[in-house]
């Protein structure tokens, strides 16, 4: 395997683990290179990881390789990751029975810019400026212009 495509596996990785919500300490730093050595090991197996109730699971394939629980996330969400990419699973059909439904491909880009945009709007609420508009005053001088 290329040093760019175990590149790509680390930082998608970590990318999966940062939504899902783990702390980054040690102990998910020891899981992080086990998990991108087993997923490089193993890229012709389609191996993915899915996380779901504070469990994450490593698969090959639809093989249940590992299930690493108690995580201490804090995500509700059920999500997969195959190495290129981060998907959100549809909830009720992997709880249920363990089946992968995506119901949408999430770039993680979008899902950390959703995180952002959540930080950033409590940091706005705390804030204690006072932010002006001036989009009426716009409005009603082109309507003076017009006549």
């Amino acid at each position: 395997m290329s040093s760019n495509n175990l590149e790509k596996i680390a930082s998608n990785v970590e990318r999966f683990m940062n939504l899902v919500g783990m702390s980054d300490d040690t102990k998910r730093v020891q899981m992080e290179e086990e998990l991108v050595g087993r997923m490089a090991g193993s890229a012709d197996k389609k191996p993915s990881l899915v996380y779901a109730q504070d469990h994450l699971y490593l698969y090959n394939g639809k093989t249940l390789v590992k299930d690493y629980p108690g995580l201490g996330a804090n995500s509700d969400r059920v999500l997969q990751c195959d190495a290129k990419k981060i998907s959100i699973l549809d909830r009720q059909a992997f709880l249920n029975n363990k089946t992968v439904m995506i119901t949408g491909a999430v770039a993680a880009t979008a899902l950390a810019g959703a995180a952002l945009a959540d930080a950033d709007q409590r940091k706005r609420q705390s804030s204690s400026k006072i932010s002006y508009s001036n989009n009426n005053n716009n409005n009603n001088n082109n309507n003076n212009n017009n006549g």
